[in-house]
């Protein structure tokens, strides 16, 4: 088996080291912003890197304010914290908010000519099709972000351990 790995991969090429966690999870954010937010949005490089940007601040803030001994003084230290957090979000929100302004109009104008969609926003609003429609576009926007972290952190953080595992013990 390693020789067969060593015909493969020519052993007198000079590599560049990759960081596995980052190129992984780029393309599991990639994918995943297709199936939530649409093809516009998952093709815009300043939409994806702003909400990756987001997406990275969750398990940092979380893992910081969870992790640092700080007693009494804890609270004191988490609000700068989540102010960032909450400025990236701000932040990656805005670039999303008019597809889902649009597609809330668009629904609201029962325009049969809008060709249906297929990714999360419009999942999201079909969802409380029974009930009178009480979520803002901002509180869908949110919803959607963070269905965006869960979706693609998870996989792309299994991606990095597969591969690691795999040349662990090949």
């Amino acid at each position: 088996m390693v020789d067969i790995v060593k015909r493969c991969i020519n052993p007198q090429l000079r590599w560049k080291g990759v960081n596995a966690m980052g190129f992984f999870g780029g393309i599991s954010h990639r994918v995943a912003s297709r199936i939530f937010v649409g093809e516009e949005l998952c093709q815009d490089e300043r939409f994806l890197e702003t909400s990756q940007s987001f997406l990275n601040s969750i398990f940092m803030t979380a893992l910081v304010i969870v992790k640092l001994p700080l007693g009494p003084f804890r609270q004191l230290f988490c609000w700068p914290l989540s102010r960032v957090h909450a400025w990236r979000l701000r932040k990656a929100a805005k670039l999303l908010l008019p597809e889902v302004k649009k597609r809330m109009q668009l629904r609201m104008d029962k325009c049969k000519t809008a060709a249906h969609k297929l990714d999360a926003i419009e999942w999201t609003l079909d969802f409380p099709a029974s009930t009178p429609f009480n979520d803002t576009p901002e509180q869908i926007t949110t919803e959607l972000l963070y269905g965006l972290w869960a979706g693609s952190s998870v996989p792309g953080g299994m991606l990095t351990e597969i591969v690691y595992q795999l040349l662990l013990l090949p």
